[in-house]
């Protein structure tokens, strides 16, 4: 983006859900002037801990609840998902490696339960349910 055009720009600020974060509405760009991913797993297990802390008591409240993630600094046109991370790449990039992970277990779970259910039926097993350990560094 030319500085001029965003130097012109309004800026707003708004809270959004992980949920819209991570919809179609935005398509992130890592700019090559951030730094790159560094984070140490202990940092990455921290961020978990905190958002499955905020869930659960959310979840245990039977209500929604609002989670501070920290600010995210972006630059985007409200009309089309494009967008630069100006702040908070650490944290999106992290959030997006833990959800990819989360999916993955979540198919290696529900296949493993249509494995034993194939296996309770009769049925020849190809390859038996392994536990996964994913290491983030």
């Amino acid at each position: 983006m030319a500085l001029d055009k965003l130097l012109n720009d309004p800026v707003t600020a708004t809270q959004q859900t992980l949920e819209k974060i991570f919809s179609d509405d935005y398509d992130f760009t890592i700019p090559p002037y951030q730094r790159p991913y560094e984070w140490a797993e202990t940092d990455a297990l921290t961020l978990l801990a905190d958002v499955s802390k905020a869930c659960t008591a959310a979840y245990d409240a039977h209500r929604q609840e609002t989670y501070f993630l920290g600010s995210i600094v972006l630059i985007k046109k409200p009309e089309i998902p494009a967008c630069e991370i100006v702040d908070g790449q650490l944290r999106i990039t992290t959030l997006t490696i833990l959800l990819a992970a989360m999916k993955d277990l979540d198919r290696i779970r529900t296949g493993a339960a249509r494995r034993t259910e194939t296996a309770s039926a009769g049925l020849p097993i190809k390859r038996p349910f392994r536990a996964v350990r994913l290491k983030i560094a």
